[in-house]
């Protein structure tokens, strides 16, 4: 169960002095960081995530009922349908979308979708445009988006799509890439930025999963939460209050050392690997 940062606070504010109060987010995500990069050294599962990546089949949708909305500095911008067809047409939240109108063009990234309106990433910006003009809005069959807090494949264990046996290799060449550009079932994948990209583009919509070591997320509200499912509180919270009390500088090295201390004997106990390979049996004849 993880802890509110409200309630860590009050337990560990009567060690904390009243000035120092200012600084506990900065030493609660250096506190935070330290822990997690020992939990990548030990190849924990506490810094893993699960990949869901949904990424769409071609899809287009045209239509003169179709217009643009620049929703300011305060809201997300939209595109708006007065015939209300998007759910029907099939848009979803997280899909990637490219549109005809002049200035509109895209890639946007859809966050959530109603029948007469898509909002837009928080990233995405679009120039007011009235209905009027006929536009076709089309999905994006290449790549869907990697999770917020997402650090890098973990070693040795492929992603792969949903529902089948295999797993996605990395894309070899360029050549490669250039050769599948009919739409099918794809075979290799190629990380970009915050995008994932697949080869074949897809000619169904599917999902990717595998695993992924996940970043820490910066802490800045008390409303959040710590990371690590409660295991390492009181570590947290240790180190927060020596951080708060000799500076990370000068504490760095002891932090070092009480973080191996304290952390490598639980996440020792939190599982062990299989091996990779074991015989059946002594072939005592050979």
């Amino acid at each position: 169960m993880s802890t509110q940062i409200l309630d860590f606070l009050d337990e560990i504010q009567g060690r904390i002095p009243e000035n120092k109060i200012p600084d506990f987010f900065p030493a609660l995500n250096q506190a935070i960081r330290a822990i997690s990069r020992r939990l990548y050294k030990l190849d924990s599962g506490l810094v893993k995530g699960n990949l869901s990546i949904p990424i769409y089949a071609e899809d287009s949708y045209a239509a003169a009922t179709i217009a643009f909305v620049d929703g300011g500095p305060d809201a997300a911008d939209t595109i708006t349908d007065s015939a209300v067809q998007f759910v029907v047409e099939g848009f979803s939240a997280g899909m990637a979308i490219t549109t005809t109108c002049t200035g509109n063009t895209g890639p946007f990234r859809i966050t959530a979708v109603a029948a007469g309106t898509i909002t837009l990433h928080a990233e995405d910006s679009v120039v007011a445009q009235a209905v009027g003009s006929s536009y076709t809005i089309t999905s994006d069959d290449e790549y869907g988006y990697l999770p917020d807090d997402f650090g890098g494949l973990v070693e040795n264990e492929k992603p792969y799509v949903d529902g089948y046996t295999y797993g996605l290799l990395p894309l070899p060449s360029q050549e490669t890439k250039l050769k599948y550009t009919s739409a099918g079932v794809p075979n290799w994948y190629q990380i970009k930025g915050s995008r994932f990209y697949v080869t074949p583009p897809t000619s169904a919509d599917i999902t990717i999963r595998g695993d992924y070591w996940q970043r820490t997320v910066r802490k800045t509200k008390v409303s959040e939460y710590l990371p690590f499912n409660g295991v390492f509180d009181d570590v947290i919270g240790e180190l927060v209050v020596r951080i708060l009390d000799k500076g990370i500088a000068e504490a760095g090295a002891e932090l070092d050392n009480f973080i191996a201390s304290v952390v490598d004997p639980i996440v020792q106990k939190q599982g062990q690997k299989a091996p990779v390979h074991m015989p059946c049996g002594i072939n005592w004849g050979f």
